[in-house]
């Protein structure tokens, strides 16, 4: 796990800049969201938010550990909402978008 994407996933939270779920994801009205998630999310869920990215044409990253395991929070999907922050993590980030 890269320390720097668990660094700014913090400051995203800190500067209020995430979405916490996937109810929440699909109320967001934000044109650039990089959506975050992990193998924990069930398959049909995992192929709503699928739909959902394309929809919106969000960039996506599948993570092969679990988010909880990173901010501490029982958490399966997330998305953030800052352009710097997200270009940043997609930079650090070494596995597909």
């Amino acid at each position: 796990m890269n320390n720097k994407i668990a660094s700014y996933l913090g400051f995203a939270i800190k500067s209020r800049n995430i979405v916490f779920g996937y109810d929440n994801l699909c109320t967001c009205k934000k044109n650039k969201v990089l959506v975050i998630y992990d193998d924990s999310l069930s398959e049909k869920v995992q192929e709503k938010l699928l739909r959902l990215v394309k929809f919106h044409t969000w960039e996506v990253i599948k993570l092969d550990y679990t988010i909880e395991s990173v901010l501490n929070r029982n958490c399966k999907v997330l998305g953030v909402l800052d352009e710097h922050l997200s270009d940043a993590i997609k930079q650090n980030y070494k596995g597909e978008i």
